[in-house]
């Protein structure tokens, strides 16, 4: 298995700073922790998927034999479409997201790990049966992902069909391979300032 973690972004939300690269610890950064979940749900290496403005910052970080860099642009469809060459079976971890394991992933051609969140607006959210993202006007406590791993049976699949979205994606690969879930817990987006500055303080006090 391998791991992937998209790297590639514009970083709006931080002003252009490369939020993958801000420290969370002694020797420890946003990439470095989603490398290390990859690793722990059972990826033997990971690569990170980078641009062409970030891809030299990244290979300075990225040292160990275990881990490749790609370079092929933003967005997330685009990452998971860069394991496609591998033909293995992949997790994806998103590198602004820290969570704990809580369960090991199941043997599924699609697998999502899963939290519950109040906040259903911020997340990719199961909505009968169908992946939403960040949906409005839904405020109840719902399921959403925050990892998935697929096998190659599934990449041959979305590599025989077009898609415009990931949601579409996973949508397709639901109805045609079913999906199993595994739950992740302690679950914090830190795709922002104001999140990335309270974890660091919770993370100091504690």
């Amino acid at each position: 298995m391998i791991g992937v973690i998209p790297a590639g972004g514009q970083a709006q939300r931080f002003m252009g700073i490369h939020k993958e690269m801000l420290p969370i610890g002694e020797g420890q950064f946003l990439l470095t922790a989603a490398m290390l979940r990859a690793k722990q749900h059972g990826a033997e290496r990971c690569i990170v998927v980078s641009s062409a403005e970030k891809a030299a910052l990244h290979e300075r970080l990225l040292t160990s034999k275990d881990s490749l860099l790609v370079s092929t642009g933003w967005g997330l469809w685009t990452a998971i479409r860069a394991t496609f060459p591998f033909r293995e079976s992949s997790i994806l971890v998103l590198p602004d997201t820290i969570f704990t394991i809580k369960d090991p992933v199941p043997s599924a051609p699609l697998a999502f790990g899963v939290f519950k969140t109040t906040t259903p607006q911020r997340y990719s959210i199961f909505s009968d049966g169908v992946i939403v993202t960040k949906p409005k006007g839904i405020e109840t406590e719902q399921l959403a992902w925050g990892c998935v791993s697929w096998t190659p049976e599934v990449i041959t699949f979305w590599k025989n069909n077009a898609y415009a979205h990931y949601d579409d994606a996973f949508n397709a690969a639901i109805v045609a391979f079913g999906y199993k879930t595994f739950s992740i817990g302690d679950y914090q987006d830190l795709g922002d300032w104001e999140s990335y500055r309270r974890f660091i303080i919770a993370r100091e006090s504690s």
